[in-house]
């Protein structure tokens, strides 16, 4: 019977950090930081090069699109101004 509780213990225990431990990450994914911040605490510091692989490539999406609609509006404008005149 003891040494019952003292597996239970153990597996409540482990139960516990285990909590902690998803509590934790859904408060670090949660957090108002960037993706770029997130990127090097889950993929640099966890080495979790999945994540932070897939963390850049989104980064690149994002900054890529941004890029092209800053260029279409560019165009744009400049087209007007040149009509205008």
């Amino acid at each position: 019977a003891m040494h019952d509780e003292h597996a239970a213990d153990e597996e409540r225990h482990a139960l516990r950090s285990r909590a902690a431990a998803r509590d934790e990450d859904i408060r670090t994914l949660a957090a108002p930081e960037g993706l770029g911040s997130k990127a090097v605490t889950y993929g640099f510091q966890r080495f979790d090069n999945q994540f932070m692989l897939i963390t850049v490539a989104l980064l690149i999406v994002i900054v890529t699109v941004i890029q092209l609609i800053g260029d279409l509006t560019v165009r744009l404008l400049a087209r007007r101004g040149r009509t205008a005149s």
